[in-house]
């Protein structure tokens, strides 16, 4: 299941088609990230945890390459 998720993140990315909250882009200015930062440890990432406690649905930590 994480592989065909990923899979799925990683052409989300690959194609633009994603959105991020005005939290993520607050978080990144924070830590000193820009977009292809997040985008290339995603994709080059794997799934490390998911955690399906939240009631907006599952969110899953990706840990890749900066």
């Amino acid at each position: 299941m994480s592989q065909r998720l990923l899979e799925k993140i990683h052409n989300a990315i690959l194609f633009g088609d994603y959105d991020l909250t005005h939290h993520a882009i607050d978080e990144m200015a924070e830590d000193g990230l820009g977009i292809f930062d997040i985008e290339h440890a995603v994709v080059t990432g794997s799934i490390e945890k998911t955690d399906s406690d939240d009631p907006r649905g599952p969110k899953h930590t990706v840990i890749g390459l900066g």
